[in-house]
């Protein structure tokens, strides 16, 4: 962010500049400054170092699909656990205006930086004899930004992840067992008689043949002739 702002800094001194981009620069320059910003990224910084491992497991290929879910559940995990950490995102912007402060000086140049969150004055609207009344604002900016700012950004991410991948988990328990580093324990006798439960509820749209007992008798005879299965014509010709 510190390379950014010097960035922005030299573009606004650059005389060969057209006027319009030089105040384009000064704008994004103090709108980084901003306590809100600071505070904003410092957050999503703290969401970034826990979803970043996850996000590429999810991209590697022939990855596990039972290990990359138990990466969704304790990636959600550690994220409720900081859900309502304000301190440390505060904490964390404090040491970015240090780390800042630092920079002027082995630069020598000066940021106008916002330590705290300016105060906004807050209007009331004049209520209807018919209309209920409304929660008063909060006046005080600091709780203001944790409850609607910190908070709600925070609750965004954890119902995603819940959404998008913990709501359908027995469904990548199934599609696990179309793995063939799983047909081994398929072999051994150990399918549970509601295994392929869920992934069946979704082929039957498409296919009524794609019965529970259909799919599980399937899948016990793949894992069986699948070290035959598997082999090439040339290595069946050259046994």
């Amino acid at each position: 962010m510190v390379d950014v702002l010097l960035t922005l800094t030299a573009i606004q001194h650059q005389k060969n500049i057209k006027p319009t981009a030089r105040a384009k620069a000064k704008g994004f320059c103090e709108s980084l400054l901003e306590c809100e910003t600071i505070l904003t990224a410092q957050l999503f910084l703290r969401i970034f170092e826990e979803t970043s491992p996850l996000s590429k497991y999810l991209q590697t290929s022939g990855m596990d699909i039972l290990s990359a879910h138990r990466m969704v559940v304790r990636t959600q995990e550690s994220l409720k656990d900081m859900a309502r950490d304000f301190e440390s995102v505060k904490n964390a912007a404090v040491v970015c205006l240090i780390n800042k402060k630092r920079q002027e000086v082995e630069d020598d140049i000066e940021f106008e930086m916002e330590t705290t969150l300016p105060h906004k004055r807050v209007g009331k609207r004049k209520m209807m004899p018919c209309e209920e009344a409304e929660d008063e604002p909060l006046t005080d900016v600091e709780r203001a930004y944790k409850v609607n700012v910190h908070n709600v950004i925070e609750d965004t991410v954890n119902e995603s992840i819940n959404q998008r991948f913990l709501s359908h988990g027995t469904v990548y328990a199934d599609f696990a067992l179309l793995d063939p580093k799983n047909f081994a324990q398929i072999c051994s006798g150990s399918l549970s008689g509601t295994a392929l439960q869920e992934l069946s509820k979704c082929l039957l749209t498409f296919d009524d043949r794609a019965s529970l007992f259909i799919l599980q008798c399937e899948i016990k005879n793949l894992a069986v002739h699948w070290t035959k299965l598997k082999t090439s014509v040339l290595d069946n010709w050259w046994d």
